[in-house]
């Protein structure tokens, strides 16, 4: 949950962090706390985009007095170094049994942006993704457990999830995406683009292109669904900063405008720059586009793995869309007699007896009303700046 009291709080804090990692990735000076937040903003907003690691190299000549918080956050950066050196360990010993037993894998994302950051531990990795031909799958079930790791039961249908605690989550993949992805199809026959990688035995890779076009498929995915945070931006930047002047942008601009991504990678390039550049970081920029404002705070919102608060944003999105300029008074009874479908996932007896829906309309209400005063409050600003911004 994002700790803020009101939204220009949160774009302030959001804008600090992303500053204090930008003087981190282009080993510049810090500049000091501005007026109006604490480390503990600081630290609570870098948890929630799993940046937290990175961004201590950045605080910890500030917070040094602080001994609570500096212990805290000390102790979560040793605990990600400790995990990195792990997940090194694993995917060494994972890559090597599945050389032997014959199976072509192919790491996805996280794994090799890693190796791009000036320090692997900069860039947090909740698991490992690799994709393998689906057939092997149950060879890969055996390989697995053989190796200690717990299948995950509930594993989505598109990759098989394996744990060694406390740290450790390998996501194998079938496929790139689920089947009711848009943009499954594209990627029905990915390893016809791929090639063998020389420096890993059974190992493939694909393009520095086809990378990025997957990068940013992956990103809108998450961005479209529940939102994605300010690492997934920064990888961007990252990425380009490495590869941009030896790769194919004839192809990349015609692969995704066939994937409908080409107006969204051009505006999440545009962030991804104005957040990192090795210029001078402005807070306020007068002639920002409002489209990529809005995206600002849509991730500043919406965390790693998304967020209520950005669902939100995407109802009013949907609203002014269908509506115009939408009275307040419009949009709240729209909140408060959400339709069955939507309230069913906080009250699955809907499903059975949807004759109890102005029932639950009324427990609803009640429930906000004496327990979510500060959430409405801050659902009420967060569609007073929407409205503003339009």
């Amino acid at each position: 949950m994002n700790n803020y009291k009101t939204l220009s709080q949160l774009e302030h804090t959001g804008s600090y962090l992303v500053r204090l990692l930008s003087a981190i990735l282009h080993e510049q000076e810090v500049s000091p706390l501005p007026d109006g937040l604490t480390w503990e903003d600081i630290y609570q907003l870098a948890k929630n985009h799993s940046v937290e690691a990175m961004a201590f190299y950045g605080a910890q000549n500030f917070i040094k007095t602080n001994t609570q918080l500096y212990t805290a956050w000390k102790r979560k950066k040793d605990a990600n170094i400790a995990q990195s050196l792990l997940q090194s360990e694993a995917c060494n010993e994972i890559f090597h049994s599945f050389h032997l037993a014959n199976i072509r894998f192919l790491p996805l994302k996280g794994y090799n942006l890693k190796q791009l950051y000036k320090q692997p531990e900069f860039r947090q990795m909740s698991d490992i993704d690799i994709l393998i031909d689906p057939q092997d799958s149950l060879q890969v079930k055996v390989i697995m457990e053989h190796l200690k790791y717990e299948p995950h039961l509930d594993s989505p249908s598109y990759h098989d999830e394996y744990l060694k605690p406390p740290w450790i989550m390998i996501e194998i993949h079938k496929h790139l995406l689920p089947v009711d992805d848009p943009r499954y199809s594209y990627y029905q026959n990915i390893w016809a683009k791929a090639s063998q990688d020389p420096q890993i035995p059974g190992c493939w890779k694909i393009s520095y292109e086809d990378f990025y076009i997957f990068m940013i498929v992956h990103l809108e995915k998450h961005y479209r669904w529940n939102g994605s945070g300010i690492r997934s931006v920064m990888d961007i930047y990252v990425y380009l900063n490495q590869f941009k002047k030896t790769m194919n942008w004839t192809y990349i601009k015609n692969e995704l405008q066939q994937l409908g991504l080409y107006d969204f990678s051009v505006k999440i390039e545009s962030l991804s720059d104005y957040w990192f550049s090795d210029t001078c970081f402005r807070n306020e920029v007068p002639d920002m586009e409002n489209e990529l404002k809005e995206m600002q705070l849509n991730i500043f919102l919406s965390g790693v793995y998304g967020s209520k608060e950005f669902k939100k944003l995407e109802t009013m999105n949907n609203i002014h869309i269908e509506h115009g300029t939408l009275p307040k008074i419009k949009y709240i009874l729209k909140r408060m007699f959400m339709n069955k479908k939507a309230l069913a996932h906080s009250y699955p007896l809907l499903n059975k007896y949807p004759f109890l829906l102005p029932f639950f309309w009324l427990h609803r209400f009640g429930h906000a009303i004496f327990l979510k005063q500060s959430a409405i409050r801050r659902e009420l600003e967060l569609f007073k700046m929407k409205s503003h911004r339009k």
